[in-house]
């Protein structure tokens, strides 16, 4: 039976759930979490639920960016510089090209990430029924969701919000439900097999679907600016995207005549993603 939320969107730990719902048309926009990394305990989450109180006033401020270095980087963005906010223990490891010490370099990325914030805000306020998905080899604890939803339904009434957690690296494939949390707990560590929408962990995604009233909103709003070349553009574009991401799940298949091919297809992915972000809405 498909479940119907007015919005889904993902709270961050890696970038395998805002990649999962692109694939199945659950995304329709940037939101400021969707490429974050977390590790080790739920602190993001409580940080998160204080930025919600004080309106986000200490999030991704500068003084409180450190590099990440050696073994604390993310190999799949080598090429970027990564920090993590102390404040949060949110880690941002594919949002900046150059040092924040660079001129408007800085500026730059929290400019964009001020402006998603400013949409997921008002994304909640029209919205009553909204599911989050977070995912971590780390365990959470219940009472991270429960602070978030306090400070959630306190700034908006009318929500009712259910969280998914996607639990890497446990002893075996198992679906807990505990009030509005729902853990998937998943034997394997995440990999690049996380990232294709054959994935068997992902499958319940398939099952849900969005209301529309948000989409329909944001397109309206987006078609009176947009240029009708723009959408000719777009098209090709996504449809590009689409041939590589399906000679990654092609890839994906658990063959090693295939491995090379298959990190060849994720970097080409990523790469195709960032110089084409505006046509997939992320701004």
């Amino acid at each position: 039976m498909e479940k119907e939320y007015d919005l889904i969107f993902s709270l961050g730990g890696s970038c395998a759930a805002a990649c999962q719902l692109v694939q199945r048309g659950l995304r329709f926009c940037s939101l400021p979490l969707d490429y974050t990394f977390f590790r080790y305990d739920g602190k993001p989450l409580r940080k998160l639920a204080e930025s919600f109180d004080n309106d986000f006033k200490y999030f991704l401020l500068k003084e409180n960016l450190r590099e990440l270095k050696g073994d604390e980087r993310g190999a799949e963005h080598d090429g970027k510089m990564q920090y993590i906010d102390t404040y949060t223990g949110y880690r941002w490891i594919n949002h900046f090209e150059q040092p924040i010490e660079n001129e408007g370099s800085y500026e730059k990325v929290k400019e964009k990430i001020d402006r998603r914030i400013n949409r997921l805000k008002d994304l909640l306020a029209k919205s009553t029924k909204v599911l989050a998905i977070c995912t971590n080899a780390s365990t959470l604890e219940k009472d991270c969701f429960d602070v978030l939803t306090q400070v959630l339904t306190k700034k908006y009434p009318q929500l009712q919000i259910e969280y998914i957690y996607i639990h890497y690296e446990c002893e075996k494939y198992i679906t807990k439900t505990d009030g509005n949390l729902t853990t998937i707990e998943v034997p394997n560590a995440e990999n690049f097999y996380d990232f294709a929408r054959t994935n068997y962990y992902w499958r319940f995604l398939d099952d849900l679907k969005l209301s529309g009233c948000c989409i329909e909103k944001r397109e309206v709003q987006q078609a009176e600016n947009t240029p009708p070349c723009i959408y000719t553009a777009t098209a090709i574009v996504r449809f590009k995207f689409c041939i590589l991401c399906f000679i990654f799940a092609f890839c994906s298949l658990p063959l090693p005549l295939f491995k090379s091919r298959r990190n060849w297809a994720f970097t080409k992915i990523l790469n195709y993603k960032e110089t084409y972000k505006n046509y997939f809405f992320n701004c």
